[in-house]
């Protein structure tokens, strides 16, 4: 049961990153929502770079009426945790607004994120019963070392409640990320 958002939000001492402008109904529908979304969560992918952190964010979305439940950003190297990814602190901040681990209690969400959920991070959606995952850039990293993504990946899997995987490329989040490994190769070389 969705508890009085406002008063949550006002109580709890997660800081959400709303932008000023952005309004949290829907105003468009399909791809153009969707853009609009994952425009918020390259905001939240930003918050990564201050603490040296790969720029991903993610941001859920309740699909009836747009309200944003929760987001977050990557936070394992500021909190030294290997599961501090950006949407699975997405999903703990909408389970805290919500009062559930079921995320589908008031209807279906829609999570958005930056890059293509590791395993472990669609595994925790499909546990959250988020229905859909839209994402931004594809996970290079794991072509590249030859290891299968997660939409390769789930085509072998059954889980009990099985989010949809959609990739809607926005050019802007694979620029971040190439930007931020170039960068943090060329600190590394400095470093030898």
């Amino acid at each position: 049961m969705l508890r009085s958002f406002a008063a949550k939000l006002s109580k709890s001492t997660t800081q959400f990153l709303l932008p000023r402008h952005y309004s949290t109904t829907k105003t468009t529908q399909g791809q153009d929502a969707d853009l609009s979304y994952l425009s918020h969560a390259l905001e939240c992918a930003r918050s990564s770079l201050r603490y040296g952190d790969v720029p991903v964010g993610a941001i859920i979305v309740r699909d009836d009426d747009g309200l944003v439940l929760g987001e977050g950003y990557n936070k394992r190297e500021r909190d030294r945790s290997a599961i501090a990814h950006a949407e699975i602190v997405a999903i703990q901040r909408a389970s805290e607004i919500v009062g559930e681990r079921r995320l589908n209690a008031e209807g279906s969400c829609t999570m958005y994120v930056t890059l293509e959920p590791c395993l472990m991070c669609y595994t925790a959606c499909s546990h959250a019963h988020i229905s859909r995952i839209v994402y931004a850039a594809e996970n290079e990293g794991a072509k590249t070392k030859g290891t299968t993504s997660t939409s390769e990946a789930i085509k072998h899997i059954k889980l009990n409640y099985m989010p949809s995987l959609e990739h809607l490329h926005v050019e802007e989040s694979s620029q971040m990320l190439k930007d931020f490994f170039r960068d943090l190769r060329e600190r590394r070389k400095k470093k030898k």
